[in-house]
């Protein structure tokens, strides 16, 4: 579950929050996520994460992502962990020196059991210290959905302000319309059918023919189901090379 305190307010929303209190864009690098699981089948994922990340920061004009080649350059030089944002100064200095960041987005994740839970943090350079965190869980096979949710962008553009100890209550927000059926089916098996073709694409051959299998399984009739049955037939035969 997402942790308290911070509501639906993700990473990006987050970002954007502090960035609004300066009219200059705001500095960010955005490293790497840490595999905590023995999970080799998932190690695609930290950089999966961060690429997620990053290419939501670049659509705002108040954030300034460093490229990412630079920031993998110095991670490698460093033999970057993410407990380092908060834990080692050097480290901490030199990034500041050479990237010149304000901000530095990190975390770590684990997969166990059918079950994933991804841990961001947003750390302020200069004093070393944790400005946000966010931690989300659900099944592995939803991971895609649950990079959207880490990396999701909040509705106000700024942090929220807190109430005046004796000012009143607003009424309670009405509560969201009801979701289309069909179209979050539709968007469930989309998000299937690419995990499946992240798998293929990695050389994954039997985690995608399951997963294109449950594709086919969970949502009958539908183009992503098509689309499933057809990549399935392709997929060459016998051949075990993972399972996530």
């Amino acid at each position: 579950m997402d942790r308290p305190g911070f509501g639906c307010l993700a990473l990006v929303g987050m970002v954007f929050s502090l960035a609004a209190t300066t009219s200059a864009a705001t500095n960010v690098a955005v490293f790497n996520f840490q595999m905590k699981s023995d999970t080799p089948d998932w190690r695609w994922l930290e950089k999966g994460l961060s690429d997620r990340i990053a290419t939501d920061f670049v659509q705002s004009r108040s954030l300034s992502v460093i490229a990412r080649d630079e920031m993998e350059v110095m991670a490698e030089k460093m033999r970057w962990v993410p407990e380092m944002a908060t834990s080692d100064p050097a480290r901490m200095e030199e990034l500041k020196k050479q990237l010149k960041i304000e901000y530095l987005v990190t975390g770590v994740y684990s997969v166990a059991n059918g079950q994933i839970t991804i841990t961001g943090q947003i750390v302020e350079v200069e004093g070393r210290k944790e400005v946000a965190r966010k931690e989300i869980s659900g099944k592995a096979d939803d991971v895609l959905d649950l990079q959207r949710r880490l990396s999701a962008e909040p509705t106000a553009p700024s942090a929220p302000k807190a109430e005046p100890v004796l000012a009143p209550k607003a009424p309670p927000a009405p509560p969201p319309p009801p979701k289309d059926p069909v179209a979050e089916n539709e968007r469930k098996s989309q998000n299937a059918l690419q995990l499946g073709e992240i798998y293929e694409s990695k050389g994954m051959t039997d985690a995608a023919r399951k997963a294109y299998a449950r594709v086919i399984e969970q949502f009958p009739g539908t183009p992503a189901a098509a689309a499933a049955k057809k990549k399935l037939e392709a997929l060459p035969q016998g051949e075990q090379t993972g399972k996530p």
